[in-house]
């Protein structure tokens, strides 16, 4: 995942922010080709770590979400490990709607964030838990690429 773009669009209630999730070549792999654990991996789920404040606001921050224009419904929960709570924001069933194999420019996932949210979680930055997006991609057989992150800038 590319680190965020944006504000790409912003309107008087909210901005969006794009992040691009793209093969990478060589030998480590990557979701288009190589040899290494993503290679030809087919992408059903998306799941980032956010602020676990981020999973409980009511009404919640990210207004409408799309990976390559395709509306697309997010699904929060919380995890606790090793004693800390983090939130979790993810897509499934992605393989409904986009082929087994991402395309070589990849996938584009756009957040449509509220600009009046009282949370702090209007922003990749509010959103993410720590000074990175961490994300995993799982396949239909809920294995998944090795967690990775995105820089914030």
């Amino acid at each position: 995942m590319a680190s965020p773009l944006g504000p790409v669009n912003t309107t008087s209630v909210d901005s969006s922010f794009c992040f691009r999730v793209a093969a990478v070549g060589g030998s480590t792999g990557g979701l288009g080709g190589g040899a290494g654990p993503c290679s030809n991996m087919t992408v059903n789920t998306i799941e980032m770590i956010i602020n676990p404040s981020c999973v409980l606001e009511k009404p919640k921050a990210i207004r409408k979400a799309t990976i390559n224009g395709v509306r697309v419904f997010p699904y929060y929960s919380q995890k606790v490990w090793n004693g800390d709570t983090y939130g979790i924001l993810g897509f499934s069933r992605l393989t409904d709607h986009f082929p087994a194999v991402p395309p070589a420019d990849g996938l584009y996932l756009c957040l449509a964030m509220s600009r009046s949210s009282s949370s702090g979680c209007t922003t990749p930055r509010g959103l993410c838990f720590g000074p990175s997006c961490v994300y995993s991609l799982f396949n239909n057989e809920v294995t998944c690429c090795p967690a990775s992150e995105a820089a914030l800038g």
